[in-house]
């Protein structure tokens, strides 16, 4: 249901077109899900340096440049599902060093920057499906500094993602193909679950080899 709770510091639904700038700083959960919101100014959850749950999902992003999570390093989720998200910086998920949750499904990227993931070394579940407009999702977007997806072929690679579990690229056939090619389970070594089929739960691949 929409409406504002200051308590539980969650507005849905209320046609809020700006993230607030007068929540208690000791803030560890906000919620604007379902809002109008279309940028996320620089600095402005910086005043909520102890967040560890962030939901912009179904808002209006379009872009997220690097600054916008700065000082979040006790974050741990973060959705921003069914954004119109077409721009996101190389290095604006370095921050989230203690993210454990991240939803950018159903958004609008064409592709995302080489290494953009390569920081979130503690990341689990990672969902970017039933994106349309995905054109291909590599092994270096997990490499640090742009390195060359054929880094991970050679005998000394050392997996930095070991805690990842759950990839979602449902609904994503090009992304699908693109798993193929690589040997993932060398970059995610204990990958439990890795959704490519549509719609159902029960639809789950195991780590491709």
């Amino acid at each position: 249901m929409g409406g504002c709770n200051a308590t539980a510091f969650v507005c849905t639904r209320s046609s809020q077109t700006d993230i607030y700038t007068d929540l208690v700083p000791s803030l560890v959960l906000l919620g604007l899900s379902g809002n109008k919101i279309t940028d996320i100014p620089v600095g402005r959850l910086q005043r909520y340096p102890g967040l560890q749950s962030l939901a912009l999902d179904q808002n209006l992003i379009t872009r997220l440049v690097t600054g916008v999570f700065d000082g979040l390093s006790r974050l741990q989720t973060l959705n921003l599902h069914t954004n119109p998200l077409t721009l996101m910086d190389a290095r604006v998920l370095e921050p989230l060093v203690s993210l454990v949750t991240l939803d950018l499904g159903e958004t609008t990227m064409l592709t995302y920057p080489l290494g953009i993931f390569s920081s979130l070394l503690l990341l689990e579940v990672l969902d970017v499906g039933t994106s349309p407009t995905l054109q291909s999702f590599s092994p270096a977007l997990f490499l640090p500094d742009g390195e060359p997806a054929a880094a991970i072929e050679g005998a000394a690679y050392q997996p930095r993602h070991t805690r990842l579990r759950q990839v979602n690229v449902r609904l994503l056939p090009k992304c699908a193909a693109d798993l193929q090619q690589y040997r993932w389970t060398v970059i995610w070594p204990n990958l439990t679950h890795l959704y490519v089929a549509p719609a159902r739960p029960s639809h789950i691949a195991p780590p491709v080899l």
